[in-house]
């Protein structure tokens, strides 16, 4: 089912039906914490482990890209070759 399917759905219910599927969905602040704590120890083990450089940021900001430069055709039309 999708997304808007089960808006679609919800959107048919009673106010007192609409009000449990609400509570049904939210999520406890105390659950939240949980998951960003676990969260945080896995980024932790990663990093320890060697599976990432460094720790993702909170920001939400991604640094810029800057692609490498290579001689010759673009790699997509080699890849577009190969597949063919």
């Amino acid at each position: 089912m999708s997304l808007s399917e089960i808006l679609e759905a919800v959107s048919k219910l009673t106010p007192a039906e609409k009000a449990q599927v609400a509570e049904a969905v939210s999520i406890d602040p105390k659950d939240e914490e949980d998951l960003l704590r676990r969260r945080e120890e896995l980024h932790k083990e990663m990093l320890a482990e060697g599976w990432i450089k460094r720790l993702p940021t909170r920001s939400g900001k991604i640094e810029r890209f800057s692609p490498i430069k290579l001689d010759g055709k673009p790699l997509s039309e080699t890849v577009i070759e190969d597949r063919r």
